[in-house]
């Protein structure tokens, strides 16, 4: 979403705020572009989605802070899905104690990752 703000931002935008019963100026519209423009246009508009539809915070119009956060969620879970994608499934293990006294040894890498000898898995595997 480089370059010259795009109508269909502007209309996203007057379309949100109007929703909200509230008025967007070309300015608001700006504040709006400069926070948003890094992000592509698909996922500025699943995060105003997310927004309306969040039983808590769809409440209000939200502010560029709130779209940028959920924009940023985003990303993160995104990346933790291609790397779920990648072949490695993520275990997490109890260390288990001696004596009843705890145990201050860092579990090392080979114990934290189990290489599949199959496919590669979409689901994160977490056990206790």
């Amino acid at each position: 979403m480089q370059g010259s703000k795009p109508i269909t931002f502007t209309n996203l935008l007057i379309t949100i705020a109007a929703i909200y019963k509230q008025d967007m100026s070309d300015m608001v519209i700006d504040v709006y572009w400069h926070a948003l423009k890094r992000f592509e246009p698909k996922s500025i508009e699943y995060a105003f989605e997310a927004h309306i539809t969040d039983i808590s915070y769809g409440q209000f119009l939200p502010m560029p802070t709130d779209i940028v956060h959920r924009l940023q969620n985003l990303q993160a879970w995104d990346k933790e899905i291609s790397e779920t994608e990648s072949g490695f499934t993520v275990t997490l293990i109890k260390p288990k104690r001696k004596n009843k006294k705890k145990s201050k040894s860092k579990a090392s890498l080979p114990e934290l990752i189990d290489y599949p000898s199959e496919p590669k898995s979409t689901a994160l595997n977490v056990s206790e």
